[in-house]
């Protein structure tokens, strides 16, 4: 029961977080005239509005499975995380703000193919063609930003 009280609570940071974002958008990207139907603005308040969604509706099924083990009086077993997970969250953690610092100094391709195959081996993938195929994966998505698109990538 605790495990869920804590996810409620999650869920309604979450959701306050997608309003301040909602709130914040006007403020960070600047639109466009009027007679463009979808402008820079549009994907950010979609994602937004998904954030909100998405835990408004986790918040409620939570709510509900609380009131129901709370009446019934029964305590749900809650799984502890092992400190193997914990140093493995560490890491994930660490290597993302590694790749959001060295993105802009050493470029896209480079930061993003060890970034992946890093993320991979201390996820414990050990079958070589997955990381052959996410690299790939990764130079599709430059190529296409690039060529098709012409969005330029650091």
């Amino acid at each position: 029961m605790k495990k869920l009280v804590k996810d409620m609570i999650l869920n309604i940071i979450f959701i306050a977080g997608g309003i301040a974002v909602a709130l914040l958008i006007p403020t960070q990207v600047k639109g466009v005239n009027a007679s463009v139907q979808m402008g820079p603005d549009f994907f950010p308040y979609i994602a937004a509005g998904l954030m909100i969604a998405v835990n408004a509706i986790a918040l409620i099924t939570n709510y509900f499975r609380y009131r129901r083990e709370a009446a019934s009086g029964s305590e749900a077993v809650v799984q502890k995380t092992a400190p193997k997970d914990q140093m493995r969250v560490l890491l994930i953690l660490v290597l993302v703000m590694g790749y959001i610092f060295c993105m802009p100094i050493i470029g896209y391709v480079i930061s993003t193919l060890v970034t992946v195959n890093v993320l991979l081996f201390i996820l414990g993938v050990r079958k070589w063609y997955q990381y052959v195929l996410v690299s790939g994966f990764s130079m599709v998505i430059y190529f296409i930003f690039k060529n098709l698109l012409y969005v330029m990538l650091p």
